[in-house]
């Protein structure tokens, strides 16, 4: 009897675990087409730079991965208030505001009027162009 109730403890406390990773978030896919690394600042904080996987390089397509949104978002983990940068170090003029959510992704994208570049994405899967590609209508 008392196996039995362990076996139904340990199933239950299992079940239990497997619903917080359902329920977890997942890596951003970034996929840079322009000619400029792209890093970001969530919630004023410091550049994704120093993150291992915070620098998007030019034409390739980086995944960030979950740790490290969780890192950058930690203020704000379902409105998390990004700016998008052309640089490597987060310098320059922003091309986008993103607000994001751990849980679901994209929630909101502002492109900069201003700026040749825009992000165009959902979910968890971001695209970054110019604004005369055709990607961002």
């Amino acid at each position: 009897m008392k196996l039995h109730t362990l076996f139904k403890s340990i199933i239950a406390v299992g079940t239990i675990c497997l619903s917080s990773l359902a329920l977890a978030g997942q890596p951003l896919t970034i996929h840079d087409n322009t000619d400029f690394p792209s890093t970001t600042i969530a919630n004023n904080g410091p550049c994704s730079s120093i993150l291992s996987d915070g620098v998007t390089q030019a034409h390739t397509t980086n995944v960030v991965s979950e740790k490290s949104i969780k890192a950058a978002c930690i203020l704000n983990k379902e409105n998390c208030d990004a700016r998008v940068y052309l640089s490597n170090n987060c310098s320059g003029a922003f091309i986008a505001h993103v607000v994001f959510s751990i849980n679901t992704g994209i929630k909101k994208i502002d492109n900069e009027a201003g700026s040749d570049y825009c992000i165009k994405g959902s979910g968890f899967d971001v695209i970054l162009d110019r604004k005369d590609s055709g990607n961002c209508q």
